[in-house]
């Protein structure tokens, strides 16, 4: 009998159906000479090979499970029960994806464990009903980046989700998500500090203790979404405390790592050499909490392009700040630091040209985006009640002279000669707080008296008189 050739029957191609016992066919070419049955030797997830059983057929189906790794050896026997030589083992089959993931109502951390056909992105995501936000962590800066649904509109950044990335995903209510693609397995990069991260292949072995372990990490933490709450095991000098947790296929975890290093799960790495000291537990970051909300110019219509200045203060004291830009619809939105807690304040400025607006301090709260509502900017009100210089000066027939108030006043102008003498008084009237520093806005003089007589050359001395304040200014005229 000669040897066995081996071909292997592939699951639905490069995608395979998810289904926790999926049938995988084996299937080979008969063996030379008299053949009574094949022996079939089945390995799984790498292991030693062991009898599984007998076919009179050149095909063998192997009940799989989810999430793992099989293959097989053949070898032909005679009526007599002699038997040939073992072939070679076949190619490996994975049972896995499309993954399904589980969601439960509220926050969700999530990992994408495979390469989708189609790119998946925030938006993507956040099209599938009942999806309501998408977060991912910037290992880099150390912050969440969001994108979030607000009715029919979708807010934040279209930013991609990678094979091995975790994110966060808030739901509405009770929901399944299904992932396909195909297999993969990067090497994860840490940075130094917090990543978030997904196993990116099935490896029921790995466990929270092992991770760290293998990687050189100094934490691993999953987020328990039934409690709310982070669970964590973690380095303390060369113990590891905590539970020891599987890493399970489509959930994210939180590594802290005391330096820049890869990890792989299959090739097991040798953790770089980093001096270990014992560390108490280091709370990861709170979940993501964006912020949000429209600025719009006096005649209603959308600001783009408006700076937004956002703080967060604590205690008085300001902890955190970002400046933006609205979108083309005068959208905006920034994710709060990842030490934002509840009942911090929240400041917003917002400025377009000469035009600004402002929210009241909001304490910051909620589960999810918290929506601060909408700005409509406005010529800002001065802090106090001014004299800028008047234009043009020296002037030839007429002069602008502007002034600012804090306060509603009745403002009148009187205008002096440098003896002294009256020359012209200009009643405003009662005027409400604002800038009256324009031509349009601003006390204008002809440079003639109160006869209606043109003024001669020379210095004049006028006076601002608003409510119970008075300034007062030099004016040059040149006939």
């Amino acid at each position: 009998m000669g040897l066995l050739l081996l071909a292997l029957l592939l699951l639905a191609g490069g995608e395979r159906d998810y289904d926790d016992d999926t049938d995988v066919d084996f299937v080979w070419s008969p063996a030379s000479g008299p053949v009574y049955a094949y022996k079939v030797f089945l390995s799984v997830d790498g292991g030693g090979y062991r009898l599984a059983g007998t076919t009179r057929t050149t095909s063998y189906r192997v009940r799989g499970e989810d999430c793992r790794i099989y293959r097989i050896k053949v070898q032909a026997v005679d009526a007599r029960g002699n038997a040939g030589p073992v072939s070679d083992e076949s190619d490996p089959v994975i049972v896995v994806l499309p993954v399904r993931i589980d969601l439960r109502k509220g926050f969700n951390l999530i990992g994408l464990p495979l390469r989708p056909k189609k790119p998946l992105t925030s938006h993507s995501l956040l099209r599938k009903e009942g999806i309501e936000l998408v977060s991912i962590w910037d290992a880099v800066r150390g912050r969440w980046i969001s994108a979030f649904r607000e009715g029919d509109d979708i807010i934040g950044p279209d930013f991609l989700i990678e094979p091995g990335d975790g994110f966060f995903v808030k739901a509405a209510d009770a929901m399944t998500i299904t992932f396909k693609g195909a297999p993969v397995e990067p090497e994860i990069e840490l940075h130094k500090g917090f990543n978030l991260i997904s196993p990116p292949k099935p490896f029921p072995e790995h466990t929270s203790h092992s991770f760290l372990r293998s990687s050189g990490a100094d934490q691993i933490s999953w987020w328990d979404r039934d409690r709310g709450r982070w669970i964590s095991a973690l380095r303390s000098g060369g113990d590891i405390l905590g539970p020891d947790f599987p890493l399970r296929i489509g959930r994210g975890y939180f590594i802290k790592s005391s330096a820049e290093m890869s990890w792989s799960p299959s090739k097991r790495l040798a953790p770089p050499i980093v001096q270990r000291l014992p560390v108490g537990k280091i709370e990861p970051p709170a979940p993501p909490h964006p912020a949000h909300g429209l600025a719009l110019l006096p005649n209603g219509r959308p600001a783009p392009g408006a700076e937004v200045e956002l703080r967060l203060l604590r205690g008085g004291e300001p902890i955190f700040s970002s400046v933006l830009k609205t979108d083309r619809n005068g959208r905006w939105s920034a994710d709060l630091p990842r030490g934002w807690a509840e009942g911090d304040l929240i400041e917003v400025r917002a400025t377009a040209l000469d035009l600004e607006g402002r929210y009241p301090p909001i304490p910051a709260g909620g589960d999810g985006p918290q929506r601060l509502g909408t700005l409509v900017l406005s010529t800002p009100l001065p802090v106090e009640t001014e004299l800028p210089p008047s234009y043009p000066n020296p002037f030839n027939s007429e002069v602008w002279m502007p002034f600012k108030l804090a306060e509603r006043a009745r403002v009148e102008i009187l205008i002096y000669d440098l003896l002294g003498r009256l020359v012209r008084r200009i009643d405003l009237g009662m005027l409400r707080p604002g800038d009256y520093s324009s031509r349009g806005l601003a006390a204008r003089w002809d440079g003639r008296n109160g006869r209606g007589e043109e003024a001669a050359s020379g210095v004049y001395i006028y006076r601002l008189i608003a409510g119970d304040k008075e300034f007062t200014g030099k004016l040059i005229l040149l006939k």
